[in-house]
C-alpha cells in the first residue's frame, strides 16, 4: 500500500492509493481542510453530486502510475462517496475500493467514516494479500473564511493478511486549515504524521484571476518538494493538471477531470 520514495539521506513512504485530488496535489498536497473526498467528511460540507477521474505518472515510468475514479452522492439522511484506485502493472499491482459515509451535523460541522478494502496482486497468485481498514474525518467551518480539517487513517491499525500472519499497517493523521482572505485567493496549511515516519509540513495557494481559471502552487517538506498546477472551469466540468518535483527522482505529472451534476 505504500511506495517508498528514496533519496540521499531521506526515505519517505507515500500512499499511492490515496484519493487523487489534482487540486490538492498542486497545492502542496494539503487536502485535509478541502471539501473533497480526500477527507471522509468532505462531501458533506458542500453536499454536491460529483464524479471525478484522476491519473498520476511518477518519474516517467508507467509502471509507477496510479489511476482513480470517484462518485459522490449526497442524500437527505447521509452522504455517500465511492472510490476506486489502482497502481502498478499486470505483474504487480495494488488496488483499493473505498466507501465513505458522512453527515453534516450542523451548518459548520461534518463527520465522516470511510471503509477501505485493499488487494495486492502479484504474478504468483499464491502471494496475493488483502486488508480491510477504516479512516475518520472531520471538517469544521470555524468562520466564513476559515475551515479546519482532520483526517485519521487506519486508527485501529489493521494489517495486511499474508497467509496466517498479519503485517500491521501504520496509523497516520493530518490536521489542516484552509483560509480565504479574498474571494480570488485560497491559502492552505497542513501537518501530516505517520506512526512510521516523521511529520511532513505542507503549504499551498490557489489564485483565481477569472472564474474560468485557477492557478495553484505549494510545497511539501522535508525534503523540499515544490508543486504547481492549473484548473480550467468549463461549466459543470473542471479540467485539472499539475506536477510535483522530487529533487532526486524527478517529476510526478498528474491530470484529472471533475464533473458536478
Amino acid at each position: 500500500m505504500v511506495l517508498m520514495l528514496l533519496s540521499a539521506g531521506d526515505a519517505r513512504g507515500e500512499d499511492i492509493l490515496s484519493f487523487i485530488d489534482i487540486r490538492a496535489y498542486s497545492m502542496g498536497k494539503s487536502s485535509a481542510a478541502l471539501p473533497t473526498a480526500a477527507n471522509p467528511a468532505g462531501v458533506s460540507l458542500t453536499r454536491q453530486d460529483f464524479a471525478s477521474l484522476g491519473y498520476v505518472n511518477r518519474f516517467a515510468l508507467k509502471e509507477l502510475s496510479s489511476y482513480s475514479g470517484c462518485v459522490a452522492v449526497p442524500t437527505r439522511v447521509l452522504d455517500f462517496t465511492a472510490y476506486l484506485a489502482r497502481f502498478g502493472m499486470d505483474a504487480y499491482n495494488e488496488n483499493k475500493v473505498s466507501l465513505a459515509v458522512s453527515r453534516r451535523l450542523t451548518s459548520r460541522f461534518a463527520l465522516g467514516v470511510r471503509v477501505n478494502y485493499y488487494v495486492r496482486q502479484l504474478a504468483d497468485r499464491d502471494k496475493n494479500v488483502h486488508a480491510l481498514t477504516a479512516d475518520l474525518g472531520m471538517l469544521v467551518t470555524a468562520t466564513d473564511k476559515l475551515t479546519i480539517g482532520v483526517v485519521v487513517n487506519n486508527p485501529l491499525r489493521k494489517g495486511i493478511v499474508k497467509g496466517k500472519t498479519d503485517e500491521k499497517l501504520p496509523v497516520s493523521f493530518a490536521v489542516g486549515a484552509a483560509y480565504q482572505p479574498l474571494p480570488t485567493l485560497l491559502l492552505t496549511a497542513e501537518v501530516e504524521k505517520s506512526s512510521a515516519e516523521r511529520a511532513w509540513y505542507k503549504l499551498g495557494a490557489e489564485y483565481s484571476p477569472i472564474a474560468a481559471l485557477d492557478i495553484r502552487a505549494g510545497f511539501l517538506g522535508a525534503p523540499f518538494i515544490p508543486t504547481f498546477g492549473v484548473g480550467v472551469n468549463l461549466s459543470a466540468f473542471t479540467i485539472n493538471v499539475g506536477a510535483k518535483w522530487h529533487t532526486s527522482l524527478g517529476p510526478e505529472l498528474m491530470c484529472g477531470i471533475d464533473y458536478t451534476f
